[in-house]
């Protein structure tokens, strides 16, 4: 089964994952990277990046050299702004037909409820079969941790 890890990340814990989830499952690894790079810092990054999510913006973004329909299986994750997805993967997700795939989707954080995250990416997934839905919490600072939970989702 042909395979592709699609994911954003702006602190590196949803790539560490993606990454990860790519290697164990020899699937192809695609970062979503958007036409305007998203590069502010310190608070004004949570503010915009909050801000954007809220309001469910979806910003153009760079082609990728990937065919999502060449691929059975999809795993997209992204981070958790204000309790959303990010507006990139947002973007990614409307017109990406994924109608009749095999969907995992997967959320990173700091802690709290990825369930708006992980709801946002399933409204824009109405056709798929969502085959599962993974939150992992600070995977950079928890890798062993990450690394257990991959293996055991790899395994199933």
């Amino acid at each position: 089964m042909k395979r592709l890890v699609v994911y954003y990340s702006l602190e590196q814990n949803t790539a560490l994952v993606a990454a990860h989830l790519a290697a164990g499952l020899s699937a192809d690894l695609m970062e979503l990277k958007p036409e305007k790079p998203f590069t502010p810092s310190g608070f004004s990054k949570y503010f915009l990046g909050g801000m954007m999510a809220l309001f469910g913006r979806k910003p153009a973004l760079t082609p990728s050299p990937f065919r999502q329909e060449d691929y059975e299986e999809i795993y997209v994750g992204t981070p958790v702004w204000a309790g959303h997805c990010t507006p990139f993967v947002r973007s990614w997700l409307d017109s990406a037909g994924l109608s009749g795939r095999r969907v995992v989707l997967f959320a990173t954080g700091k802690g709290g409820d990825p369930q708006k995250a992980i709801l946002d990416m399933e409204k824009l997934l109405p056709d798929c079969r969502i085959e599962d839905r993974l939150y992992f919490v600070s995977p950079k600072e928890r890798p062993e941790e990450t690394l257990r939970r991959i293996e055991s989702l790899i395994e199933k």
